[in-house]
């Protein structure tokens, strides 16, 4: 099992898109704790153009875009490196969307900023 989880990450590919994921989940993190200041303070959290502003909580439920990205890249993770032992091609395609996700998470930490700016 080790053995397996070993080459699954000697493979350039997953390297390279695991250095990725983790860079933009570190870039979440640091975008969040330079702009807000964690506290109890009311912040927006959701908006759409048809209603506005339709969620507003604590400053602190922020700090769970990043945790859904170290979540999301875990599973994902963990589920490519299953799916590699039969089909490299899907294991690829799981962790190129988990860097797309990961990437969507980070714009829209930036868009939340924006909006409580």
């Amino acid at each position: 099992m080790l053995r397996s989880m070993r080459f699954f990450l000697k493979n350039p590919v997953n390297r390279y898109f695991g250095l990725v994921n983790a860079a933009l989940i570190g870039a979440q993190i640091a975008v969040l704790v330079w702009k807000m200041e964690p506290g109890n303070a009311q912040v927006f959290l959701h908006y759409t153009t048809y209603l506005g502003v339709d969620f507003v909580g604590s400053a602190y439920i922020m700090y769970g875009i990043p945790l859904g990205g170290i979540f999301c890249t875990i599973l994902n993770t963990a589920g490519a490196w299953h799916i590699s032992k039969k089909d490299m091609f899907f294991a690829y395609l799981i962790t190129t969307g988990t860097v797309l996700i990961n990437i969507l998470l980070l714009v829209h930490a930036i868009l939340l900023i924006r909006l409580n700016g």
